[in-house]
């Protein structure tokens, strides 16, 4: 008998605003997140799950949200969303409440079981702070889904990720990452930590203690990727160009991380400034 192969999808910071607004006067982030769709709806052998990893909207518009709703509506796979530092997590209940099942309260975390596979969407974001944040409340509940022995697999889905990529502007305090990190330790199974925000693919092996490491690894966006500045003026450019992506893999007892973009021609532009 084949192994079973699951693929998650993962975009992230798509940055929509309503009345297809362009983003920072110069992106057409309503134009890619349809091209984004459309690839990932048509892709062969289709995705089980697709998760948008936060900064859905870019001011938080109800509008942002209902275009959402209404491009993904089509979709008969699961659809997930997590809320990032642009989004309003209130707009993004009442409309992407069927995308974000979370139990109530100020934390939208939630989980979801793809067979032998647990997809544990963490809440990183609080209103009002740019940099990432791990609440009592998502902490808890990030502690009893660690703990549940069903799916010997798991990726931790959040906006945030827990470590400095050199980014300059973008490495803000995470706040509660030393609780993450210990939260994560105490349960070894096979572990994946996928975000978003940093607006760059990359990855890097996070050390829990020990010798227990995980990887982290960050999507690339759909919208605006930052421009490669590693100095400490970095992180405040960014450039037109494809939408991308991300692919999870798991076959063959292991998690395997693809990024990719979409193909074709779209406009190149930049470097501009976010502001």
């Amino acid at each position: 008998m084949a192994d079973k192969v699951t693929l998650v999808g993962q975009i992230t910071d798509l940055h929509i605003l309503a009345e297809r607004e362009p983003a920072y006067r110069v992106a057409d982030t309503c134009a890619a997140l349809e091209a984004l769709e459309a690839y990932l709806f048509g892709l062969s052998p289709p995705l089980d799950a697709l998760v948008m990893t936060g900064d859905l909207a870019d001011r938080g518009e109800a509008g942002a949200y209902a275009f959402i709703a209404a491009l993904f509506a089509r979709w008969t796979v699961p659809v997930f969303a997590l809320p990032g530092n642009h989004d309003s997590k209130g707009e993004l209940r009442s409309g992407l409440g069927r995308l974000c099942p979370a139990r109530g309260g100020a934390d939208l975390s939630f989980s979801a079981r793809l067979g032998d596979l647990r997809l544990v969407m963490l809440d990183t974001a609080l209103e009002g702070r740019h940099g990432g944040n791990l609440g009592p409340a998502a902490l808890s509940f990030l502690n009893d889904e660690l703990s549940d022995p069903q799916g010997s697999h798991v990726i931790v889905f959040g906006h945030h990720p827990p470590f400095v990529s050199g980014l300059g502007a973008m490495d803000e305090p995470f706040a509660g990452r030393d609780r993450l990190l210990s939260a994560l330790s105490r349960h070894p199974r096979d572990l994946t930590l996928a975000s978003g925000h940093l607006h760059r693919p990359m990855a890097t092996r996070l050390r829990l203690g020990g010798p227990g490491q995980i990887l982290a690894s960050v999507a690339p966006p759909a919208s605006m990727p930052i421009d490669l500045d590693l100095s400490p003026q970095g992180g405040q450019r960014f450039s037109l160009g494809a939408p991308g992506f991300a692919v999870h893999r798991l076959g063959q007892g292991r998690l395997v991380t693809h990024f990719g973009s979409v193909p074709g021609a779209f406009p190149v532009s930049g470097p501009h400034a976010f502001s």
